[in-house]
C-alpha cells in the first residue's frame, strides 16, 4: 500500500471517529449510557498491542436512557437510530415513546434487544414493531398492551425472549404464545393469565410467572 493510500485511510478513519464522537456526545447529553465495541472481533482485538487499541474504530452497540427524561422523545430517538445503524441494544424504558415511533424501530437493520417497559406503546405500536426481522428480545412490561399484541408479536418468528409482566394479558394469549417457534423465555408475572394458563405455558423453556 502506497503512502497516499495510507494517508487516505488514516484521514477516513479520523473523520469516522470524529463523527462518532459527536453522535456519542449527543446521546450522552440526553442522559444516555453508551456501550461500545471495536469494529473487529475481540479475538483479533485482544491480540493487538495495547498501543494500537486507540487506533481501532469503535461501534456503538448499546444505549440506555434514564427513565422519565423529558428530553427523550420519538423525534430524538429517531435521530439516535439514524446516527447508530450498528446499534444492537436500545433501552427506552420509562420514557415518552409512542406507537408512531415503532415504525422507525422496525426498520432498523441491526437492533436485536429493545426495552419499552413503562412507555406509552400499545397494540398499535406493536403491530408496527412486528415487521422487524432483527429483534429477538422485547420488553413490554407495564404497558397498555392486550392479547391482540401477542397476535402481532407471533409474526416475529425470530423472537426468543419476551417480557410482558404487569400487563392486562389473559388466557386468550396462551395458544398463540405456545406457537411462537423460537420463544425460550417468557415473563407473564402480574398479568391476568390464570394459574391453569401459566401451567400450560410451562412448555416454554424459561417461564417467569
Amino acid at each position: 500500500m502506497g503512502i497516499l493510500a495510507v494517508l487516505m485511510v488514516a484521514v477516513g478513519l479520523a473523520a469516522f471517529k470524529s463523527n462518532q464522537r459527536k453522535h456519542i456526545e449527543y446521546a450522552e447529553e440526553l442522559g444516555g449510557t453508551v456501550v461500545r465495541d471495536p469494529i473487529i472481533s475481540y479475538r483479533y482485538y485482544s491480540f493487538l498491542p495495547r498501543q494500537l487499541h486507540s487506533f481501532i474504530p469503535m461501534k456503538t452497540v448499546g444505549i440506555k436512557f434514564s427513565p422519565n427524561d423529558p428530553k427523550v422523545t420519538d423525534a430524538v430517538i429517531d435521530q439516535i437510530l439514524g446516527y447508530f445503524p450498528e446499534l444492537i441494544n436500545l433501552n427506552l424504558s420509562g420514557n415518552r415513546i409512542t406507537d408512531q415511533f415503532m415504525q422507525k424501530v422496525s426498520a432498523h437493520p441491526n437492533l436485536r434487544i429493545l426495552h419499552l417497559s413503562g412507555t406509552g406503546v400499545t397494540d398499535e405500536g406493536v403491530e408496527f414493531l412486528s415487521k422487524s426481522r432483527s429483534l429477538i428480545h422485547v420488553y413490554l412490561d407495564r404497558t397498555k398492551i392486550s392479547d391482540e399484541c401477542i397476535v402481532h408479536l407471533s409474526q416475529m418468528e425470530q423472537l426468543q425472549w419476551l417480557s410482558v409482566a404487569t400487563t392486562p394479558l389473559t388466557d386468550k394469549s396462551i395458544e398463540t404464545l405456545l406457537q411462537m417457534p423460537k420463544l425460550v423465555y417468557l415473563n407473564v408475572s402480574g398479568t391476568q393469565i390464570s394459574k391453569e394458563g401459566k401451567n400450560s405455558l410451562r412448555k416454554i423453556q424459561v417461564l417467569v410467572d
